[in-house]
């Protein structure tokens, strides 16, 4: 697996960057929420996902 080592100071990231990176970890939780409660093919696991994770203008 891979583990991305940050060297940095989380503190000095940009807000934009953090939000990208609260947006995957929101869409793995809902993934695996999807999974854990057998919601059938990858294909429907993928459309159920997108209209949970989804943005709406």
């Amino acid at each position: 697996m891979i583990r991305p080592e940050f060297l940095g100071d989380w503190r000095e990231l940009p807000i934009s960057t953090l939000a990208y990176i609260g947006d995957a970890v929101y869409e793995l939780y809902v993934r695996l929420s999807l999974c854990q409660a057998g919601c059938g093919s990858s294909g429907e696991l993928h459309r159920r996902t997108i209209r949970l994770v989804k943005a709406s203008a």
